[in-house]
């Protein structure tokens, strides 16, 4: 049988790990929503890039353009296959988050499976004459 002290104890501990579960959990959701945000600009920008006929296609016969539309077309495609990567890291970033959060909610569930066996403890300890 544990002392009512010791069980008490048990249950404290296991709140304060929750609330860090908690508290993770929570900067994680706020890190992945911003990561979302950024993973729509860069797709909103490179569909704007590779959708727009002008933007992709810098240099036209034809017309006078300067020097810059020379300079600029070979950037096109670097800056599109940029795009795409990082577009493919942001989101393999966010699937990481995802496996985090799912491993905390998982953690924390077995924290509340221990605290209860815990509350069980106490209420023994408590029924006892």
């Amino acid at each position: 049988m544990y002392s009512i002290d010791y069980i008490t104890n048990e249950i404290m501990s296991i709140d304060v790990k929750i609330s860090q579960y908690e508290t993770a959990k929570t900067a994680l959701e706020g890190v992945q929503t911003i990561c979302k945000g950024y993973i729509s600009n860069l797709e909103n920008g490179h569909k704007k890039l590779t959708g727009n006929q002008d933007l992709s296609a810098v240099k036209k016969n034809d017309v006078f353009e300067g020097e810059m539309a020379g300079k600029l077309a070979p950037r096109i495609s670097t800056y599109q296959s940029d795009m795409n990567d990082l577009i493919t890291k942001a989101n393999g970033i966010t699937s990481d988050i995802d496996t985090q959060l799912s491993t905390i909610s998982t953690n924390v569930g077995i924290l509340k499976q221990g605290r209860m066996t815990w509350e069980n403890h106490l209420q023994a300890a408590l029924s006892q004459p």
